[in-house]
């Protein structure tokens, strides 16, 4: 409960390290008369549960239940973060001191969370013992699971995004069926992404490239375009009329592309490419658009920064990064003059 940082991260590694080498390879002992067996000595055999009489034992059935398993606690969590508790947390993870001060008591609020997310973890566990029927302790070595912390972080580790690009990453042979000779290839290329993490240490596969897919989400026509194009590109490997890199290489240029094709799409169907000019930083512009007058400027950059708002203005450089532009957002928010490069555009 004292520790934070690196202590807490080292403290939880020598408890795992703790489980791996000594409980989960206890032997059978007896207490009292009562013979106890909790690890069968390393290996635990878990068998798929039955839900209201329905048997979810088929490799079919069982990934429908692990899936709605997911997406129950995914609303879970997107209900904490969006009620008091979460706020709580948020604040704590800001500035504890200020918490103490308001009158929060961080120790219960660190062992409420402790809880929670063990509680969670322990459901999933559950549920992966049941797809491999059988559990040692080399299967959840602390060892072993570093590549999905790895990864977590590389998706990000404070998204649902993450947790759902981890899973898809690690559990779906995707690479496996596609580059089947490179077997090493998708431990490789968790070790090379978490490089990025200079740029972005909480994470850029979620924080950088979702952000991109909103405007996507907003043209009904190019979502439905690159669905029809990958799902046509995977039946055309199905069928053999491609190879395995064609295939791999048409499907990362289609999704590679869509971004830029939705927000050309986005941008003419709203005119706002010929209306709105970009605006770079505290009401900077491009240097071939031709300058606009001040009211004008504070007016296209106000539009710009409040397109960008995707929540609260309370959440603003929380959720999502904080730009110079947006402090036009905020002014406007609490009725202060409007202001373009230091000077007063006339509103006041």
């Amino acid at each position: 409960m004292r520790l934070s940082g690196i202590y807490l991260a080292l403290a939880t590694a020598a408890f795992a390290v703790l489980m791996d080498r000594w409980v989960f390879q206890l032997p059978s002992f007896t207490i009292f008369g009562h013979r106890f067996d909790l690890f069968q000595a390393g290996s635990l055999t878990v068998n798929p549960p039955r839900l209201f009489g329905l048997s979810v034992s088929g490799p079919k059935a069982y990934f429908i239940f692990g899936s709605v398993l997911f997406a129950l606690f995914s609303l879970v969590i997107v209900a904490i973060r969006r009620g008091t508790y979460g706020q709580r947390l948020l604040a704590l993870k800001d500035s504890p001191a200020a918490c103490v001060t308001l009158g929060l008591n961080p120790t219960f609020t660190k062992l409420s969370v402790f809880a929670l997310s063990a509680a969670i973890a322990g459901v999933g566990g559950a549920v992966y013992g049941g797809a491999l029927h059988a559990v040692d302790a080399g299967g959840i070595d602390f060892f072993a699971g570093l590549s999905i912390l790895m990864l977590m972080v590389i998706g990000g580790v404070t998204t649902l995004g993450g947790a759902l690009f981890t899973g898809v990453f690690l559990g779906a042979p995707i690479l496996a069926n596609v580059f089947p000779s490179l077997r090493q290839l998708q431990t490789v290329l968790v070790g090379f992404a978490g490089i990025g993490l200079g740029k972005n240490p909480n994470g850029f596969i979620v924080n950088d490239i979702r952000p991109q897919w909103n405007t996507v989400l907003k043209e009904r026509v190019v979502l439905i375009g690159v669905v029809v194009a990958v799902v046509g590109t995977w039946l055309l490997r199905v069928g053999n009329v491609l190879e395995n890199w064609p295939y791999a290489i048409i499907t990362i240029v289609v999704l590679a592309v869509t971004p830029t094709v939705a927000g050309v799409v986005h941008a003419r169907r709203t005119g706002s490419l010929e209306v709105r000019p970009r605006v770079v930083d505290a009401g900077m512009i491009d240097a071939e658009t031709p300058p606009l007058p001040p009211a004008e400027l504070a007016g296209a950059a106000l539009a710009d920064a409040t397109a960008r708002l995707s929540g609260p203005l309370e959440w603003l450089g929380v959720t999502q990064p904080f730009l110079a532009s947006d402090v036009r957002v905020i002014d406007k928010a609490i009725a202060m003059p409007a202001m373009v490069d230091g000077a007063s555009n006339g509103a006041s």
